[in-house]
């Protein structure tokens, strides 16, 4: 006999959110199997040893095809990681980086993720980033783009967007992250230091035109993101709990993580097993030691 749920433990409605997860794993093949099970209902940020895509015919190549070929078989969409440092990287070699992943496994990519975007400079980075969307569409005109400046972002840059990561910070930031929402400017509480030039910019523009979670119908196409780390241990009720608050914020894509500063992306969380059933829309477990973290 199923027992009652609140509200914010009840099992999430199937295609509610789905998992964008930053794997900046090492290829073996225990990680990327427990990734591969959750086949679809992942999007799976990938990397080579360099920020960037595996060196071709390199040392590694073959294991990444096997590791990253397997990930695609299993229905995770993949995305291949290229940074901009904040528009500071010169955009050829971020078109080279582009180039090479394609070269290498654009048959098993769905898209690109961009790493550090310049949400400050709008003009700027729209053109950069316009080049990086022709030249991924030139290889593949299905692929997704990701971008993740971490903090919310001007219309003008989310349209190029399928999905923005308007937030990339720890579980004592996302505790305050309705604040932000609620003043439906800043729905991210991504690196400090550009989060301030954004609020600086912001007022300037008088609030107008920035995508928050809170208001995605800005940009239709567009949906949003947010990647917590440093949650500690959670259990499966704790999970379908910030998944519930994450909903509420209008993001459809969401990953938790155990992993701290200075690399929490490097392994998957000790919990995502949980996290995986959670998303799947899965009742909770009633586990007695389940706390009540917010």
């Amino acid at each position: 006999m199923g027992g009652c749920h609140s509200k914010d433990e009840a099992p999430l409605a199937p295609g509610q959110l789905s998992l964008l997860v930053p794997f900046y794993c090492w290829p073996e093949a225990l990680t990327f199997g427990e990734m591969a099970a959750a086949g679809a209902l992942v999007t799976a940020v990938v990397t080579g040893g360099a920020s960037g895509p595996p060196e071709a015919g390199g040392e590694w190549d073959s294991l990444y095809h096997d590791m990253f070929g397997r990930l695609a078989g299993a229905g995770v969409r993949l995305v291949g990681y290229v940074h901009a440092d904040y528009g500071k990287r010169p955009l050829d070699q971020v078109l080279d980086d582009i180039a090479l992943w394609y070269a290498s496994y654009g048959h098993l990519l769905s898209g690109i993720f961009v790493d550090e975007v310049d949400s400050v400079n709008v003009t700027t980075s729209q053109r950069y980033l316009a080049a990086v969307k022709r030249a991924m569409k030139s290889h593949k005109a299905t692929q997704i783009l990701v971008l993740n400046p971490g903090v919310a972002v001007d219309a003008k840059i989310s349209d190029l967007a399928d999905i923005v990561l308007t937030f990339e910070n720890s579980m004592a930031v996302w505790a305050a992250e309705k604040q932000f929402s609620r003043r439906g400017r800043l729905g991210g509480g991504g690196d400090v230091a550009n989060r301030a030039t954004l609020e600086g910019a912001a007022a300037r523009a008088g609030e107008q035109g920035f995508l928050d979670a809170s208001r995605a119908g800005a940009a239709p196409a567009t949906t949003t993101a947010a990647a917590v780390h440093s949650t500690g241990p959670l259990t499966q009720k704790q999970i379908v709990k910030q998944m519930h608050r994450a909903a509420q914020l209008g993001y459809r894509h969401l990953h938790l993580t155990d992993g701290v500063p200075p690399d929490p992306w490097a392994a998957l969380p000790s919990y995502w097993r949980q996290l995986v059933v959670a998303v799947n829309g899965e009742a909770p477990r009633n586990d007695a030691a389940d706390g009540d973290r917010s």
